[in-house]
């Protein structure tokens, strides 16, 4: 069982040949448990990984919807805002026309079940800060289209949140204006 450490248990065995049996025994019967727990480890990340990579399938395989020309020129003037208050305005005259509104909420929905919602968080970002969004589920001949793509969900995203701060400022203004009338 322990090769060489053979005999080095007995009678004529000093202390330090115990020692290492004691040692090498107690090593032997830690091997096991070890390979099992290793095993269940390994196990786990399998199957992690199998999970992620299926979740990464079945969103690969969702379309990402495209947009109404009407809706392009919108999110355009949104895009192209000089300040916040330019693109709240923008945005609010988009939402107002009800079939571009559908079409902007079924693109922004069909691009977070494709990239999850992280990564349409990372969309917005790298195209804020003027870069080209990779994903590798996008070949580099699709890239020119994801561009769009990026672009076109980053100025959706920036009009609502745009639009979002200045209703909240109007609130935030009304209050402060009818909490000054209460107290004259």
């Amino acid at each position: 069982m322990l090769g060489e450490l053979r005999g080095r248990d007995g009678f004529f065995a000093g202390a330090k040949a115990r020692e290492e049996r004691e040692a090498a025994e107690r090593a032997a019967v830690a091997i096991g448990p070890n390979i099992v727990r290793t095993a269940e480890f390994e196990n786990r990340a399998a199957q992690a990984y199998r999970g992620d990579v299926e979740k990464q399938m079945r969103a690969d395989a969702v379309e990402v919807r495209d947009v109404s020309e009407q809706a392009k020129t919108a999110l355009g003037k949104v895009a192209t805002a000089k300040d916040d208050r330019e693109r709240a305005e923008a945005f609010k005259a988009l939402s107002a026309d009800h079939e571009v509104n559908q079409s902007i909420t079924a693109f922004r929905k069909s691009v977070e079940a494709r990239f999850g919602e992280e990564g349409a968080r990372e969309i917005a970002r790298v195209t804020a800060s003027g870069r080209s969004f990779e994903h590798p589920s996008v070949s580099k001949s699709e890239q020119g289209r994801m561009d769009e793509v990026a672009k076109l969900y980053s100025a959706a995203r920036s009009g609502e949140v745009a639009h979002r701060q200045q209703a909240e400022t109007e609130r935030e203004t009304g209050r402060e204006t009818q909490g000054a009338r209460l107290k004259l």
